[in-house]
């Protein structure tokens, strides 16, 4: 049998008492922060992006 890398044996080894239910919940509540945080970044960018596009118009208006 040929051996595998230490990092992929210690993956394939389930922690004792630990279920695959309960590594999936942990997964998956990974995944919905990094989702959370991603929107959050995004809306942020939204936001200030439509400020500086409101202020542009608020200059073009004025030097009109």
């Amino acid at each position: 049998m040929a051996m595998m890398p230490m990092t992929i044996q210690r993956c394939a080894i389930k922690h004792h008492g630990e279920s695959n239910e309960s590594m999936a919940e942990t997964v998956l509540s990974m995944a919905r922060s990094l989702v959370g945080s991603a929107i959050s970044k995004a809306a942020s960018a939204a936001a200030n992006e439509t400020n500086l596009l409101l202020g542009v118009e608020k200059d073009i208006w004025y030097m009109n």
